[in-house]
């Protein structure tokens, strides 16, 4: 995985500060994963801490010390909760994202997960990652339709 862009420095996190990230990342969300969190039913701090914790794999991307965003791989699940500032490192977040991608499904084998339909910036991330599956059947969660998407990694597509 690529571990600099831009200047954008990607560094693993340590399960036992999920609860700080949770803050951290609580004060500052982007408003469409605020809105998924709130979707779920799960407070944003809380969605943050109990994704790091239960990730086999955590990273976060910081630009001069501003936390972008933290992602990683739950089970079978690949995620990332962003910050606000996510949108003025996007080239840099999209080279790691890619590179992450690739590496963890070589990893991993299948992964996949849910979007809200209506978190626009993240469809349109997901939708370009190379061997990718989009699907948009009937998935609601609390009565709000979401998509799943499935990563195989490229021999397999």
């Amino acid at each position: 995985m690529i571990r600099s862009k831009y200047r954008v420095k990607i560094t693993p996190v340590h399960k036992a500060h999920a609860a700080c990230y949770g803050h951290e990342m609580a004060v500052d969300m982007r408003e469409e994963d605020k809105k998924e969190c709130e979707i779920i039913g799960i407070p944003p701090e809380a969605a943050v801490a109990t994704s790091i914790e239960d990730s086999k794999e955590v990273y976060e991307a910081r630009y001069k010390g501003t936390l972008l965003c933290v992602f990683g791989v739950a089970g079978n699940a690949v995620w990332c909760l962003g910050t606000q500032s996510v949108k003025n490192h996007r080239k840099a977040l999209v080279c790691i994202g890619y590179s992450f991608i690739q590496e963890v499904v070589r990893k991993y084998g299948e992964l996949g997960n849910f979007i809200s339909k209506e978190n626009i910036p993240a469809i349109r991330y997901i939708e370009n990652v190379p061997g990718v599956d989009l699907y948009e059947g009937n998935v609601t969660i609390n009565g709000k339709p979401f998509l799943y998407f499935e990563l195989r990694r490229k021999d397999d597509v």
